[in-house]
């Protein structure tokens, strides 16, 4: 016997009939016609097996492959949670994020860290190198990936090239896959420290810009004061011969006209731009409460910014799409670290600089102590799990539930059924104009 999937949504009902549906657990989107819906609500009476009607038989076999029905005896909070666990404690992948100074040559008035002086010593790197060993050693690994990370990370150049080489090595001796990205404000990547990121088989890079040039440099400043729209675009327009290019804009209300100005001005630049809120995330945040936008004001800025790449370019934002996130973040695992300049181990980037969120370091490892245990043990909130779009984000940030006792909801659980129509017009408009592409 079969039931309806707790995951599913009804997104759209059409005047035929047919109904467009969204199944969260399997990321399925399909429609569901007259016939389907007849076998459909009636599910739970029906002998599958005793079925003779071929069509029928079609139907429901298609309900079953894409998740939309599933076996009565299946509780999908818990196998979903079970994949969850799995991915938590059984993983071949290692990720880590390296923060190779908590220096900075910028001063961002909304940015959560602390800013000093510390910067990573080849010491320490090597202690990285034998952490990195030693959990190949003792943990089935076959996937090793690194976000270099700050303060700004190409104001310890030597240590990414120095750490790389002996990474890639190992690596390569004991048959890891090896992935590598940044996060960097974009101001030292010139062309020469791009084409040296991508010999340190660094694939990618995360840039900020906030707005035309008046807007962003009342934002992101140089120590100095002065203007870093210009040094950042003439960077971007060489570092993407030689890295994927992500740009981030961090809205607020100060900024949000400059929305669609920053999306064709990158589209022209041929980068990729995805928007991201401004919230206040530590005491250090200087962000003004007033001028940030709930996730459900937000959702309409990044769903017109989702709509307009569509529209223009016919081309989906791949980490715009719904998903399904058997973790809503790695940091609650234990196959995840962030590492700071000194060698100290920590769960989230929010923590970078804090010594009060220390969990280890790469000499002693892990330890089990509150802030580490408090990470690994946190399970699904119980406000998350009635909720249809669970797999879609895995419960959100921790570090807010930690910090708050409740789940922040993302903004893309406000909008992501006005995604999924868009990506069935656009399915259909491909389907009936397959050269119209």
């Amino acid at each position: 016997m079969y039931k309806k999937s707790f995951y599913n949504l009804e997104v759209e009902n059409f005047e035929d009939n047919n109904v467009l549906m969204y199944n969260s657990l399997s990321n399925a989107i399909g429609i569901m016609n007259c016939d389907g819906k007849r076998l459909y609500d009636d599910i739970e009476n029906i002998e599958v097996n005793n079925i003779t009607n071929e069509k029928d038989k079609e139907i429901l076999q298609t309900l079953i492959n894409n998740g939309f029905i599933i076996d009565k005896n299946i509780d999908e909070f818990k196998l979903y949670k079970t994949a969850g666990l799995l991915g938590r404690f059984n993983s071949p992948f290692f990720g880590i994020t390296i923060a190779t100074t908590l220096d900075c040559n910028m001063a961002c008035p909304y940015c959560y860290e602390e800013h000093k002086k510390i910067y990573m010593s080849k010491d320490v790197a090597d202690g990285i190198v034998k952490f990195i060993e030693n959990r190949f050693n003792n943990v089935k690994t076959d996937h090793l990936d690194i976000t270099w990370y700050g303060g700004e990370p190409l104001l310890n150049l030597d240590i990414i090239t120095y750490l790389s080489e002996k990474v890639i090595k190992l690596c390569e001796k004991e048959n890891v896959l090896y992935n590598s990205f940044i996060v960097t404000n974009g101001v030292l990547l010139s062309e020469s420290v791009s084409k040296t990121l991508s010999e340190c088989k660094i694939y990618g890079a995360q840039i900020t810009i906030d707005g035309p040039k008046d807007i962003n440099d009342k934002r992101r400043l140089l120590l100095d004061g002065s203007s870093s729209f210009d040094i950042i675009s003439n960077n971007i327009a060489n570092a993407k011969n030689y890295l994927d290019i992500n740009i981030r804009c961090n809205i607020d209300k100060s900024n949000v006209d400059s929305v669609d100005y920053l999306s064709d001005y990158f589209k022209e630049l041929g980068v990729t731009m995805y928007v991201a809120p401004v919230d206040k995330l530590t005491d250090v945040c200087n962000a003004k409460i007033d001028d940030c936008f709930s996730s459900y004001e937000f959702k309409d800025i990044e769903m017109g910014v989702f709509k307009k790449e569509l529209n223009e370019s016919g081309q989906f934002l791949d980490f715009a799409m719904p998903s399904v996130k058997a973790l809503g973040c790695g940091a609650i695992s234990n196959n995840a670290y962030v590492i700071d300049p000194e060698g100290n181990l920590l769960k989230c980037w929010n923590h970078v600089g804090n010594n009060e969120k220390i969990i280890g370091t790469v000499e002693t490892g892990e330890i089990f102590n509150g802030v580490n245990i408090e990470w690994l043990s946190l399970d699904i909130h119980e406000k998350c799990t009635n909720c249809k779009l669970l797999p879609s984000c895995g419960g959100g940030c921790p570090d807010i539930t930690i910090n708050t006792g409740t789940p922040k909801c993302s903004y893309r659980k406000f909008n992501s059924n006005d995604k999924i129509k868009l990506i069935y017009e656009k399915y259909m408009q491909l389907k009936n104009n397959p050269l119209d592409e």
